[in-house]
């Protein structure tokens, strides 16, 4: 596989601003690349072996169980974790309309939704972000981050009581 850096005056949009740097770079090279441009006239080649590897540690999934960490958290106290749908559904939590949400701090028991709207003020929810992350929230004018007192790192276990194994 070939890679390039993307640095093409005939790309790139100035100035690039620095927290859009798909819109300013990446969006535009995607457009001109499917127009049929050359990868070559993106930029200058670069090996492989100079990109740097980022991973995610992935949850422990057990049925009724999933053990994972807090991977980022927003200015309202919205709080992401390691876990996608997938993860959901092979611990079967994916159906239950209540999970128990685990930390250092202690526990509290949160319902399943949609959207933000969905909780009433100070309620705990799960949901799934735009980015399919899921993400323990409280309703406006609460603050799951804090009242849990979590950061980037800390482990999390979400749970729910499935009864026999069938």
């Amino acid at each position: 596989m070939r890679a390039v850096e993307v640095t093409s005056g005939d790309v790139v949009i100035l100035p690039i601003a620095p927290s859009l740097h798909a819109r300013d770079v990446l969006c535009p090279a995607a457009a001109h690349l499917a127009a049929g441009m050359p990868l070559e006239r993106l930029g200058r080649a670069i090996d492989r072996t100079e990109l740097a590897e980022i991973t995610m540690p992935r949850p422990k999934v057990e049925r009724g169980e999933i053990r994972c960490e807090v991977i980022d958290y927003n200015r309202f106290g919205n709080i992401q974790l390691n876990v996608r749908v997938p993860d959901m559904a092979h611990a079967r939590l994916d159906e239950v309309p209540t999970v128990e949400v685990e930390t250092a701090a202690g526990s509290v028991e949160a319902r399943r939704g949609r959207t933000y709207a969905d909780f009433e003020p100070g309620e705990y929810g799960v949901i799934f972000d735009p980015r399919g992350w899921l993400t323990i929230i409280r309703g406006n004018p609460g603050n799951a981050l804090e009242d849990l007192r979590l950061t980037v790192g800390d482990p999390v276990r979400i749970s729910a009581d499935l009864g026999p194994a069938t």
